[in-house]
């Protein structure tokens, strides 16, 4: 029968404790998965009924109504200012659910998961 060691962060020796602040990792992987598109873009591709998205993947604009084809064009940075807001959200998220320490590589990956799931995630 195999041996189930519990573990905690403070016991891990795999890297530094998350401190709460979205790591740049986590950001460095959206950024990676989503890439850049000035222009407002239906996520699901060929298909309808996706989510509208900008960017770095934001679906809302900088006063919080959902991206639509109607949405202006953004410029690069201001694409990054909307994704810092929205990964700082999903960083939130994460600490609010999450209830033991985490290691900032686990952060990283469940910052940017939560992120990717936009605002669907539930409890």
């Amino acid at each position: 029968m195999a041996t189930v060691q519990k573990t905690t962060a403070s016991s891990k020796t795999q890297g530094p404790t998350w401190n709460g602040a979205v790591p740049a990792a986590a950001t460095a992987v959206v950024k990676r998965i989503e890439g850049f598109f000035s222009a407002p873009y239906d996520d699901n591709g060929a298909l309808p009924g996706g989510t509208w998205t900008i960017g770095y993947g934001s679906i809302v604009d900088t006063n919080g109504h959902p991206v639509s084809p109607a949405t202006p064009p953004i410029t690069e940075a201001e694409a990054e200012k909307w994704l810092r807001r929205d990964m700082e959200g999903a960083a939130r998220d994460v600490k609010l659910r999450v209830k033991v320490a985490l290691l900032e590589c686990e952060a990283a990956a469940l910052i940017s998961w939560t992120y990717g799931r936009g605002k669907k995630l539930t409890a």
